[in-house]
C-alpha cells in the first residue's frame, strides 16, 4: 500500500522539492542583490579602496613610462584622484636614466597628470645618484620633478644640500634652487 501511494504521488513530491529548491535560490539571490547594492552605494560615496596595487602609465610620444606600486590606494568617486600610501614609483625615459622614488603618501590627479608625494621621500637614479626630501610634485606632461623643500643629493662625484629642486628626467637637467652647499669628491673627478 505504501508503494502504491509513493507511485501515485511521486510526481507531486518531485515538483514540491523542486519548488523548495527554487525558492531557496531566489531568497539567496535577493540577499546577494542587496549586498551588491550596498557595496555600490559605498563605492559611489567614498570611492574604491584597493590594497597592493600595481599601476603603469605610458606616454609613447615622449618615451616616458612610470610604474606605481603601493600598499594601499583609494580611487575617488569621480575616478579623477588616486590617493596612495607606502609607495614605490619608477620613472623611466627612453632618452635618459630612470628614477625610483619611495615615500609614505602620494596622490595622482588624472586630469592634470600630476603626482604629489609627501613623507620621507627617497629616490635613486639609474646612474647612481640618490635624492632625499620631504615632498615633491611630478608633472607627467612636462617630465619634471620639483620641490621647494630641503633636498639632499649625492652621487659618485659630488653631494649637494639645498632648498628646492627641479629635475627633468628626459633632458637630464638638475637644479637646486637656493642655499646650495656642494661637496666634490676630487678622487673620483677626472679633469
Amino acid at each position: 500500500m505504501v508503494t502504491r501511494i509513493l507511485k501515485k504521488y511521486w510526481p507531486l513530491a518531485g515538483i514540491g522539492l523542486l519548488l523548495v529548491i527554487v525558492g531557496f535560490y531566489l531568497v539567496q539571490a535577493q540577499k546577494g542583490i542587496e549586498e551588491n547594492q550596498l557595496l555600490a552605494e559605498l563605492a559611489s560615496k567614498e570611492g574604491v579602496t584597493l590594497k597592493n596595487i600595481h599601476y603603469t602609465q605610458k606616454d609613447p610620444r615622449k618615451g616616458l613610462r612610470w610604474v606605481l606600486d603601493a600598499s594601499k590606494a583609494n580611487l575617488s568617486k569621480d575616478k579623477r584622484l588616486l590617493h596612495f600610501s607606502r609607495f614605490r614609483l619608477k620613472l623611466e625615459s627612453d632618452k635618459g636614466p630612470g628614477l625610483q622614488l619611495e615615500g609614505k603618501n602620494g596622490e595622482y590627479d588624472k586630469s592634470t597628470g600630476e603626482m604629489t608625494f609627501s613623507g620621507d621621500l627617497r629616490g635613486r637614479t639609474d646612474n647612481g645618484y640618490t635624492i632625499a626630501t620631504n615632498s615633491a610634485v611630478y608633472s607627467q606632461k612636462q617630465g619634471n620633478l620639483r620641490t621647494d623643500d630641503q633636498v639632499e643629493i649625492s652621487g659618485p662625484f659630488f653631494s649637494v644640500k639645498g632648498e628646492g629642486l627641479f629635475l627633468n628626467i628626459e633632458k637630464e637637467i638638475l637644479i637646486i634652487r637656493s642655499k646650495a652647499t656642494t661637496l666634490i669628491d676630487s678622487k673620483q673627478l677626472i679633469l
